[in-house]
Formats: structure tokens, sequence, C-alpha cells
């Protein structure tokens, strides 16, 4: 297919290959969710053409599988004329769930979720943040990276890893603009796992991401209280492997927002898109910048190496353009 080819023509030197989506609560604290799989490139190539040739079979799904769509065709509200699923059956709609999800078990990738509570995220980080980070997606795609770095150090894994994100359109340009930033203060022994710049690609075109999805959506829903007791049939394929947990608890957001809250011209950062690169915040900032103190905190780091970074203006800038369940590691 074409999606196989374009992995296969990627580095060669690339060995793991992490795929990623997301999926948002309107229900309760409005949990913000990035969720995917990791494994090596080559495994990859070959779930590719199963997870394909399972959306070949009859009744072939055409343009994907999305697991909200599929979710609601079970429920009724997504079997008219012109669906994806008009025609089916309740026991075919199941049974495509079920072989895709057995994919995911049969090629055994290691799973990741980061979550954040979007409620939180607006009292507490988004008076505090710069205007350019006011978005929860910025958040969980740093926190996701920097908790799939650990994978090396738990498993033994040592290859480097690319990241491949549904793409987002705007957000997604900004936060491919901010990771240079991100991978620059990361310690060697990471930096040397980072591959490049994370890439975002439609799931139509990158089947794996469409695993992301089921996940994605599936963690975020096992978490509302009004679906706690629902029944997912794809639930126990998910993690065949150990899954990696970033929960950013209300706790540590707030301690993100007390450490940011005292870099120095924060407050010229917080009201203008595109004004974190501004020659004037990098002079304001810059005298205070190398005497203040590493607290461990990596969107702190962010900031401060975002003010050092070289003067730029707003136009110059991409910003402001238009269980056999495996071990959890918190």
């Amino acid at each position: 297919s074409g999606c196989a080819r374009e992995i296969r023509l990627n580095k060669t030197l690339l060995m793991l290959q992490a795929f990623v989506d997301e999926s948002l609560s309107f229900e309760d604290q409005k949990d913000y969710v990035l969720a995917g799989y990791i494994q090596k490139t080559s495994v990859w190539m070959q779930f590719i053409d199963e997870w394909e040739a399972v959306l070949r079979s009859d009744p072939p799904l055409k343009d994907g599988f999305h697991m909200h769509e599929a979710q609601s065709a079970l429920r009724g509200g997504n079997r008219r004329n012109g669906s994806a699923y008009f025609g089916w059956t309740i026991e075919q709609i199941k049974q495509k769930i079920i072989s895709l999800s057995e994919v995911i078990r049969k090629y055994e990738p290691w799973a990741i979720e980061v979550r954040l509570s979007r409620v939180q995220f607006e009292q507490v980080c988004s008076p505090i943040v710069p205007y350019d980070l006011r978005n929860p997606y910025i958040f969980c795609y740093f926190g996701l990276i920097g908790k799939l770095a650990e994978l090396p150090s738990r498993v033994g894994i040592e290859d480097k890893i690319e990241f491949i994100f549904d793409e987002k359109d705007e957000v997604s340009r900004e936060a491919s603009y901010l990771y240079s930033f991100f991978k620059e203060v990361q310690p060697a022994h990471l930096k040397d796992i980072l591959s490049g710049t994370p890439a975002f690609k439609s799931d139509k075109e990158v089947v794996p991401l469409q695993a992301a999805d089921m996940l994605a959506w599936s963690l975020r829903r096992k978490r509302e209280l009004r679906n706690k007791d629902e029944v997912n049939i794809a639930w126990n394929n998910l993690f065949p492997r150990d899954c990696f947990v970033l929960d950013m608890t209300d706790e540590a957001l707030k301690n993100i927002a007390d450490h940011m809250a005292v870099v120095e011209g924060i407050e010229d950062v917080r009201t203008r898109r595109g004004s974190i690169v501004l020659p004037e915040i990098k002079r304001k900032a810059a005298p205070n910048i190398n005497t203040a103190p590493v607290d461990g905190n990596e969107f702190t780091k962010i900031i401060r190496n975002l003010l050092k970074m070289p003067p730029k203006t707003r136009a110059d800038s991409k910003l402001g353009t238009k269980k056999k369940q495996g071990k959890h590691f918190p």
C-alpha cells in the first residue's frame, strides 16, 4: 500500500515509530487524552498490511476506521444511507472492531497515554501560561514525548523514536515549531533517541493512526462517569504490552503554573499570539535567564529556552499562522 511504502522508504536508521491520536471528553472534567502505540518499524510494516486486509474484508471500510463512528453505528446512529456502515448488521460492525483490535494484540505494540483535565487547565494554567501555549494539546504533546523517552530505560531498547501524530492543522504547526526547543533542553541520552521533528499525517494515509484512534477513544471513554459501565469489545486487545501513563493531575498543573509564573518576562507573552518570540521579550528576560535555578520542570525549561531564542518577528514566526494488561508506568 502507499502507507506501507511511505514507512518503508523512511529513514532506514529509524527503528521505532510512535503513532499518536487525541480524544476529547465533554463530560465531567472534560479530559484531554493523547494516546498511541510504539513498535519497531519492521513490525509496523507487517501491521499495516494486515490492518488494511481487515479493512478490505467483506464488508469493506473504504475510508478507514474511526472508533467513534463504529460505536455510533452499534447504537444505531451511524447506519444511514451514505454513511460508512450503511447496510451493515450489528454483528458485522462488532466483528470489524474485534478483528482490527486483534491485529493490535498480534503485533504487540507498547501503549502510551497522557491526559489532563481541560476544566483544571482553564482554571489553573490558562491565566498564567503564554498565549502560544494556551492549548492543552501542546502540554499533552510534550508530556507524551517526554514520557515515551523513558522506553529505552524501562524495556531495554535503545533505538531512535520517530513520532507521527494525527494532523491537527494550526496546532500541529505550533507544536512542530516548539519541538526543537523542547528537544534542546533534554538530557543527552534522551536527545539521542528523539529523531528529527515529529510528523503530522492523515489517518486515512497512515493506518497505524487508526489504531491510535481506537486506543485514545477507549481510554477517554473509560474514565467518563456516564460511560464507566459501557462494554468495549476491543478493550482486552488494546494493551498487549506495557502501557506508559502520564496523568497530569490538578497538583501537577498547579506546579507547572507556579513555575511559569516566576519566569522573567512571562507577563509580556500572555495576551498576544506569536509574542513569545518578539525581540523585546528576549531583551527583557535575558539578564535573568542564565542565573535562574533549574527546577527540573520541562515546561518551564521550554519557556526559558524560547525566551533565549534569536530575535524574530511575528511575521517570521510559524506561531500564529493560519487487560492482559501490561504494566503501567506512572
